[in-house]
């Protein structure tokens, strides 16, 4: 009898090296699944790399642009034979132009760490700038929405002919007045 349970369940048997197998297959699996799934997200960090760099290209040509538009500025009221004002324009032209230059020298990882290091030894001049910041970016987004729904509503009121039905509902028809509406009553109700 002993001989049988090894035959049936001893070390070796078709039905235990069939189970290691599976398990095996499927560690496997899990393992091709896990570096998929490793190379799908360092390619999805790539691409995200590469879009913060041109965002700040573009941040860094726009700011550059900022600040030459103030040196003109403060040239044309120094013209004008205005003392205080250019000086703070100049200043201010300095200064941005100097955040574009930091922004051209420093790659993206560099700018992240950057703010990290800032986070951690100064937590209040970070999450002050991140409240004007997010400011900022309200007011910019609720000042262009506005400009796009009133040039829409602007553009479908002009453009578009009431409907007759819509016409007629709003205008009592000859002869007839609307009596005003009452929750409750009936307009024969209205007046006695």
């Amino acid at each position: 009898m002993s001989k049988q349970n090894n035959v049936v369940n001893g070390p070796g048997t078709p039905d235990e090296n069939a189970s290691e197998g599976v398990l095996d297959r499927a560690g496997e699996i899990a393992q091709q699944a896990q570096q998929k799934l490793g190379e799908a997200a360092e390619k999805a960090s790539e691409q995200a790399l590469s879009q913060l760099e041109a965002r700040k290209a573009q941040a860094a040509e726009g700011l550059g642009s900022v600040a030459q538009a103030l040196d003109q500025t403060s040239e044309q009221l120094r013209n004008q034979q205005q003392e205080v004002m250019p000086e703070y324009l100049h200043g201010a032209a300095e200064t941005i132009r100097g955040a574009a230059e930091y922004l051209k020298r420093n790659d993206v990882r560099q700018l992240i760490e950057n703010v990290r290091t800032v986070a951690r030894r100064q937590p209040e001049l970070f999450l002050g700038g991140a409240f004007v910041l997010g400011l900022l970016t309200a007011r910019f987004l609720k000042s262009s929405g506005d400009g796009r729904a009133r040039r829409r509503t602007a553009q479908a009121t002009s453009n578009a002919p009431i409907p007759a039905s819509r016409a007629l509902a709003k205008a009592p028809a000859k002869g007839r007045t609307r009596a005003p509406k009452t929750p409750g009553m009936q307009p024969s109700q209205i007046g006695t």
